[in-house]
């Protein structure tokens, strides 16, 4: 399995390595420390201390690719993991076939809704990451939702807003599970961002649904 990341002009070099090195460490933290990718590829030409690279990753680094992305093995990716958590897998799947009911798909902003929920888990939901998925340009989606009256950004907070209020309503979720379906990295992300919707903390809205 592949994990690309966007490679569009504003792409920031240091942005791309971080990245995909974050996503590496919380595999790791999930899986094993002695977790290692069959491969990883930067655009960015092979730096002074490239050294670094092969001793982080464990695995063979490319520079000067055409895209920057991390490959896992098939056996990695399809192993249980010991936190693995049934009764929230099925919650969450539960949850997310509700809420796709909901959407009309031949609407392209409830289509890129849809989109965004496939992608909320690998934490990296990006315009062209859907985009992609939905086989157009990341400018020419731009341009349909301004012509819709909406932005992917707005529709990617609206999401993750509503599935908060779905997932709070369940007492038995941790906050930091909430938080990992929604794609967050951390609990201060999603709590901060629970505030900007609904003024309250994510414990407070707890409390009250």
């Amino acid at each position: 399995m592949t994990l690309v990341c966007s490679n569009s002009l504003h792409d920031i070099p240091d942005r791309n390595i971080a990245l995909l090195a974050v996503i590496l460490s919380i595999c790791r933290i999930n899986y094993s420390e002695k977790l290692a990718p069959v491969s990883v590829s930067f655009t960015l030409p092979e730096p002074s201390c490239s050294a670094k690279f092969f001793e982080f990753f464990k695995c063979p680094v490319y520079f000067e690719a055409s895209t920057n992305n991390l490959t896992l093995s098939l056996k990695s990716v399809d192993e249980t993991l010991p936190s693995s958590n049934s009764k929230l897998a099925d919650l969450n799947d539960q949850v997310m076939m509700e809420y796709l009911a909901e959407l009309d798909q031949d609407n392209l902003a409830q289509r890129v809704k849809a989109t965004i929920l496939d992608q909320l888990p690998s934490g990296n939901v990006t315009d062209e990451s859907v985009s992609r998925d939905l086989y157009m340009s990341a400018r020419k989606l731009q341009r349909q939702l301004e012509s819709a009256g909406t932005t992917f950004y707005t529709l990617l907070n609206e999401t993750r807003e509503d599935l908060a209020k779905k997932f709070l309503r369940d007492q038995d979720m941790s906050m930091t599970e909430i938080a990992y379906l929604l794609g967050f990295s951390e609990n201060s992300a999603f709590s901060r961002a629970f505030r900007r919707w609904m003024g309250v903390s994510p414990s407070q809205y707890r409390k009250s649904a």
